[in-house]
């Protein structure tokens, strides 16, 4: 008797594992992640051109390639400097500046490096990594 009350309990738990009926999903709310700065990838086509600082109406930020070239009263410098977009600075500990969204301008050949704060279609706003005032800019 006891072999068929196995016997049975076997069956049962063996056909309720087989049982045709999938398992209720469950919703799963989406929510959209609005990010107010581009990645990295998009931000190199956005900086191009030529952005005017809000603090000084004849200073003038121009981005050609990967070519940053600073002007003041219309003279331009000599040679532009190479930048670099990413998500941190080079030669900087990850930990300080570590960002997914690669907020990060440096130019590797100054040693310098910029977080950027803000940047839209009009208006660019950076920060030097480590101090230094915030440096605004409208778009020409």
């Amino acid at each position: 008797m006891p072999k068929y009350f196995l016997l049975l309990l076997f069956l049962q738990v063996f056909s309720a594992c087989s049982a045709d009926e999938a398992p209720a999903e469950a919703q799963v709310e989406e929510t959209k992640v609005i990010d107010p700065l581009p990645t990295a990838t998009d931000n190199t086509g956005e900086l191009q051109g030529n952005w005017r600082s809000t603090d000084d109406r004849m200073s003038v930020l121009r981005f050609e390639g990967n070519s940053m070239i600073r002007s003041y009263d219309g003279s331009d410098e000599e040679t532009g400097e190479n930048f670099i977009l990413g998500p941190q600075c080079p030669g900087s500990p990850t930990a300080a500046t570590d960002d997914a969204t690669g907020r990060y301008l440096s130019i590797p050949d100054a040693e310098r490096c910029y977080i950027i704060t803000k940047l839209t279609a009009t208006e660019l706003e950076l920060s030097e990594v480590g101090g230094g005032d915030t440096l605004r800019y409208v778009r020409e």
